[in-house]
């Protein structure tokens, strides 16, 4: 008999592109783990680089693993959207492609989605820094208050006791599909105009709106190599930082707290702008860029938002404001800054 017959159906959608050095690791981590009710969805973003044709003929005779090819790259959002619209299982579970998992990191994230209160889950994520938290106007901090990215050891995260966080990180969390089903827009899960970077934050966002938890847990572990995509690609990663940032406020936020914080994150981005432009003003072009999309699609990120409000919402901002902070004014002023070895 089966012990793990009784446990719920997984379904791991790993996202591919050109990640020809991490694919084999990768899969064959998931494939090694102690969780055996799982298929595993590969869906590669049109990769360059043989990545695809090597996944397929490696993996090609095992029936659980499952390769989609799309035809242009629809970044992390699109891609994952066609990931779930392939999953048959209770709980999905997405993964990056320059990761690779722990023996027992979906028992352990299986586990903590047996509380009914519980909606997703994020892994502990090794060599990333645990920043799933952000601040009034967006922009997303880790515990110590440093903005976006910086690395630490294992040392800096050893607690292995789970504690809610506001946001999954779409490197490595597991979301159950009956949630899912409650927070689409569109029929999708993520929202594709994102393309990539913040849409694990709006999602996770539209989960606490509707009521549920997303926790940490710590005995989930995940190794990421944080390294390939758009490492070096400075202008585009901030212009979807800016774009997706402030679209993720348009769409979630309640309407009073809207008229609170979008001026102020306008403001915010414009003087960023402003003092990026002597040291880099390819980021401050970004910036601007960032902001116009959001200008000149208001119209469609409204009826998102009407969708959100009416449709999804049934809790207040009261109810999850307590896991945004305030903004740290100094922090986001040094992010601007030259860094100097």
């Amino acid at each position: 008999m089966n012990e793990q017959a009784d446990l719920p159906y997984v379904s791991v959608v790993i996202l591919n592109y050109n990640g020809a050095k991490f694919a084999e690791s990768c899969l064959r981590s998931v494939l090694a783990t102690d969780y055996s009710n799982i298929e595993v969805i590969v869906v590669d973003n049109a990769s360059t680089d043989g990545s695809c044709e090597f996944i397929r003929d490696l993996f090609s005779n095992m029936s659980r693993v499952k390769l989609i090819r799309n035809q242009r790259n629809l970044g992390y959002a699109g891609g994952s959207n066609i990931g779930f619209k392939h999953a048959s299982g209770d709980v999905i579970a997405f993964l990056n492609v320059d990761t690779e998992v722990d023996k027992e990191w979906l028992r352990e994230s299986v586990k903590a989605l047996s509380s009914e209160k519980v909606g997703a889950v994020q892994s502990k994520l090794i060599k990333l820094q645990d920043r799933r938290t952000i601040d009034s106007a967006g922009w997303s901090f880790d515990r110590l208050g440093y903005a976006h990215w910086r690395y630490i050891s294992p040392d800096g995260m050893s607690s292995n006791r789970p504690h809610e966080l506001f946001y999954a990180e779409g490197v490595a969390m597991a979301i159950k599909k009956s949630v899912l089903s409650e927070v689409l827009i569109d029929g999708e899960p993520f929202d594709s105009d994102f393309f990539l970077y913040y849409e694990d934050t709006d999602l996770s966002w539209r989960i606490r709106l509707r009521g549920h938890e997303i926790m940490l847990v710590p005995t989930s572990i995940v190794y990421h190599q944080r390294s390939f995509a758009l490492s070096e690609q400075q202008y585009h990663m901030t212009y979807y930082f800016t774009r997706n940032r402030i679209s993720t406020l348009i769409k979630n936020y309640s309407l009073i707290n809207l008229v609170r914080w979008i001026p102020l994150l306008l403001l915010l981005e414009l003087a960023r702008g402003v003092i990026l432009l002597r040291n880099k003003p390819f980021k401050a072009r970004a910036k601007l860029r960032g902001i116009i999309w959001n200008i000149k699609n208001i119209g469609r990120l409204w009826k998102k938002r009407s969708i959100v409000q009416s449709t999804i919402r049934k809790v207040p901002d009261a109810k999850i404001v307590a896991l945004i902070q305030p903004p740290n004014f100094v922090t986001l002023y040094k992010s601007t800054q030259p860094i100097i070895n």
